[in-house]
């Protein structure tokens, strides 16, 4: 008689195939957001728009991925949930993949006028269906994977995936930016588009191997009578809310990745290639701040290290845009890497646990897509463009932007302040409790181990 299969858990290649897709898709959007605050604003638009009116919808282009996000969640997370995570992960891999080295092919508008810039949002509406579904598999699957006191731990390395994929986008693009203008806005601006070419092609070796979580094959064994989009909707809203409204924390990134840049180097006139380092230096710092501020998550708990990190990030952007607006390197760096690579990685190295345990197994993908990728569609499709339009005509005022930043985080930490604490429970006892509070049948039969 055959052997029926056995599914285990393989932690370690579940983070690391995590990590590098993570890596691929914020390589991608990071790529692109230092391109819109550096040269698109050049290459994309007509040269009868004044100069802030360029960034400013140079800006808006970086919010359209944002916006299509909601309903990529929508499509993607159900997928995930009712055919597996490792599919999702492969489907997004080469659709950001296709999308990003094909912004480095386009025209631009010298070449053929208003097509350039719906090409360009074409492209960037490719990108935001991919991530929509990118995250929350790749969450879902390390969350099942790990081991249940490291859980944390081990969800971080997406997020920690996000940072070096930043980190590697914006330090590709220094060197170009000391090419003579003409070199960097005819092809230099193209190549770091193309180089994700070689990423994909990574990221496709690691996860074609990877198997599906045991959890997720122990779901699938529970006869549903709902559809997992149809089930969150009934079961899940207040979860899904509460995490649109946490996310809200994006606001902070958005600004010091996107913002920041182009008000440095548009309104006050700092020099290109040395504000790139300072998101450099942060993500690095990142890198290591991000698994540590988990780890610390595994122990003492979520929402205290997430609600510390939203709220330290809030204080510090006061003087850290007080710092670009005064031209002071010293402090720019200072407080760019404190805010962004320590405080601000308290909370983004927690959230994927946090966010993920909020549902049970059978919707975890599908609630965790639309929770999210709705609060991101708010923050990074509303962020750039209005901090730009806060910093007034010239791109002079830093104040405005640093206040819409601190509400913003005021959201993000009074919901976080409303979920429950799950750290200390196993993904059985979450399923059953996700199900006890909202009345849905729970996604594993398997009862709670006590102890």
């Amino acid at each position: 008689m055959p052997v029926a299969p056995t599914h285990e858990k393989t932690p370690r290649k579940a983070a690391l195939a995590s990590w590098i897709g993570s890596a691929l898709e914020y390589y991608d959007f990071a790529v692109y957001g230092t391109a819109a605050a550096l040269v698109l604003n050049h290459l994309f638009f007509s040269e009868d728009a004044s100069p802030v009116v360029a960034v400013l919808l140079s800006m808006g282009t970086v919010g359209v991925a944002y916006v299509v996000r909601p309903l990529g969640a929508m499509l993607m997370g159900p997928l995930a949930d009712r055919f597996g995570r490792k599919f999702v992960l492969m489907l997004t891999l080469f659709l950001m993949g296709g999308a990003t080295f094909a912004i480095g092919c386009l025209p631009t508008y010298d070449q053929v006028g208003a097509l350039a810039p719906a090409l360009l949002v074409l492209c960037r509406i490719l990108q935001g269906l991919s991530a929509s579904g990118e995250q929350a598999s790749a969450i879902s699957m390390s969350l099942e994977h790990s081991d249940e006191d490291r859980r944390a731990f081990t969800t971080s390395w997406t997020l920690q995936g996000t940072q070096f994929g930043t980190l590697l986008a914006t330090a590709i693009f220094i060197p170009f930016t000391l090419l003579p203008d003409e070199i960097l806005f005819s092809w230099g601006w193209r190549v770091p588009f193309w180089l994700s070419a070689f990423v994909v092609v990574t990221a496709y070796i690691i996860r074609r191997s990877l198997e599906e979580p045991p959890a997720f094959h122990e779901a699938r064994e529970v006869t549903a009578q709902q559809t997992p989009l149809a089930a969150t909707f009934r079961h899940h809203k207040a979860a899904v809310l509460r995490i649109a409204a946490a996310a809200m924390i994006n606001t902070v990134n958005m600004v010091f990745t996107v913002f920041s840049v182009s008000y440095a180097t548009n309104g006050v006139g700092l020099e290109r290639s040395t504000m790139l380092w300072v998101p450099v230096a942060a993500n690095a710092v990142a890198l290591g701040a991000i698994p540590l501020a988990a780890r610390l998550a595994d122990r003492v708990g979520r929402k205290r290290v997430f609600v510390t990190g939203v709220v330290g990030s809030a204080v510090l952007m006061y003087p850290y845009l007080a710092a670009i607006s005064a031209g002071n390197w010293g402090l720019v760096f200072a407080f760019g890497v404190l805010m962004s690579g320590m405080l601000y990685s308290l909370a983004n190295g927690i959230w994927p646990s946090f966010y993920a345990e909020m549902f049970p197994t059978r919707v975890r993908a599908t609630g965790l897509a639309l929770g999210t990728q709705i609060g991101f569609a708010v923050s990074g499709g509303l962020a750039p463009a209005m901090a730009t339009y806060l910093a007034g005509p010239d791109l002079q005022s830093w104040i405005g932007p640093a206040v819409f930043v601190s509400a913003m985080c005021v959201i993000s930490a009074l919901a976080a302040l409303t979920a429950k604490e799950t750290a200390h429970r196993t993904l059985d006892e979450i399923d059953e409790l996700q199900g006890r509070r909202t009345g849905e049948v729970p996604a594993v039969a398997a009862p709670a181990v006590a102890g």
